[in-house]
């Protein structure tokens, strides 16, 4: 799997082997009109991967200075699937960084909510630093 750059936004990608978790550095500013276009099928495919593996997705996200809503919502649509196809994220955000924390802390709904009342907890993971 390649990574993504498009505009301001640069996503590396570390995955050493099928089993090891695919990490996602995002870096930079998230402020294309419409992110879906870009992010959604690059997450789908990190998804495919680490299903494939057994492995979880690491979004590292501590080093993003900006990230519009639309972001966000491309961000959920990755959690939902992934806990649906039973694979594994840890989210990592800047706990210092105001916004970073009122987005990102909005999300722990998914570590404690059900979905088609099956238990999310232990699944999706939110991690400060």
């Amino acid at each position: 799997m390649k990574s993504l750059s498009a505009g301001d936004l640069s996503i590396d990608v570390l995955h050493e082997d099928a089993a090891s978790p695919v990490q996602l550095v995002w870096s930079g500013k998230s402020n294309h009109r419409r992110p879906s276009e870009v992010l959604d099928p690059f997450l789908q495919e990190a998804l495919d991967v680490a299903a494939s593996g057994g492995a979880p997705i690491e979004l590292l996200l501590n080093r993003m200075e900006f990230m519009n809503s639309l972001t966000i919502a491309s961000l959920v649509y990755l959690i939902r699937t992934a806990i649906d196809r039973g694979v594994g994220v840890t989210l990592v955000y800047a706990s210092q960084v105001r916004w970073q924390r009122l987005s990102f802390e909005a999300l722990k709904l998914f570590e404690t909510s059900t979905m088609d009342h099956e238990p999310a907890r232990g699944r999706f993971r939110l991690r400060a630093i």
